[in-house]
């Protein structure tokens, strides 16, 4: 019997046909791939008279990245909305939101404002991302964290995604603010963090984990851990701001960068990367 790649929530790549979107839409499927999730693609378009011009470009893609991964299960979908409220719609049933900008401001800011109100993990792939750049699949998952509120949500979908891709996390905690030289209380956020770890590596004994003090600023620091790491993990809050981690780091482009919002659904422990054909 065929085995065929497949699950319940599957990634969704928000298609714009632009170049770096198709891009995007690429590592989305090997991303998608990797953790054994269906890939579902989705353009959104102002107008009706749009739709089946879309729709047609969007079943070529489809039909090229099933061509390139035969076990992987594509599917399309067209809907006349604006690119916000598509992906936001989408990621009640989807495992992760991957999005590809036409330039690193506009993905940062689609993609915070997404994370913002997302019940899944938002990914911003940058331009040029798989394309004549080494592959860094194999590398550990990177993970910000700086004991807020998001600490704990943002450590376990590093886990989990860390679990599904079969390879090590690691932690960074940065002890300098981005917006000042002072150094933060470095004992407390140290504790905090391996407070947090600790509780999630509970339920991912598989997964190695490495817990870095970084005396840097979050957004060089994290940037620095995410050349070595296959993609870095932050938490994103529905305050942030064009000075933000978050989008200091969407904009310098490095590598995926995955946002856990405030409204993320806890998944499961358990990524299921086999199914059987029904």
């Amino acid at each position: 019997m065929t085995a065929r790649l497949g699950a319940a929530a599957p990634v969704v790549s928000g298609v714009s046909f632009s170049a770096a979107s198709l891009a995007g839409a690429r590592w989305a499927a090997r991303h998608a791939l990797q953790r054994g999730r269906g890939l579902r693609l989705v353009h959104a378009c102002r107008d009706l008279g749009e739709v089946d011009d879309a729709r047609g470009r969007l079943d070529e893609l489809a039909g090229r990245l099933q061509e390139a991964s035969p076990l992987l299960d594509v599917s399309a979908r067209v809907v006349v909305a604006s690119a916000e409220h598509a992906l936001i719609a989408e990621s009640h049933t989807a495992g992760m939101i991957v999005m590809g900008g036409p330039a690193p401001d506009a993905t940062s800011v689609l993609a915070s404002t997404v994370s913002a109100r997302s019940r899944c993990p938002v990914t911003a792939a940058p331009a040029g991302v798989g394309s004549g750049h080494p592959d860094k699949s194999t590398l550990p998952v990177a993970v910000g964290i700086s004991g807020d509120a998001l600490a704990e949500p943002t450590l376990r979908a590093a886990f989990l995604l860390a679990a599904a891709l079969n390879t090590g996390l690691r932690v960074v905690c940065c002890t300098l603010d981005d917006d000042s030289a002072a150094p933060v209380a470095v004992p407390d956020i140290a504790q905090a963090a391996l407070s947090a770890t600790r509780a999630c590596a509970v339920h991912h004994p598989s997964v190695p984990v490495d817990v870095r003090m970084a005396r840097s600023r979050p957004t060089t620091g994290l940037a620095r851990h995410a050349v070595l790491a296959s993609m870095l993990v932050i938490g994103s809050s529905p305050t942030a701001t064009d000075t933000s981690t978050s989008h200091r780091l969407l904009r310098r482009g490095t590598g995926p960068v995955v946002l856990v919002g405030p409204r993320i659904v806890p998944q499961s422990t358990s990524d299921h990367p086999l199914l059987p054909a029904k």
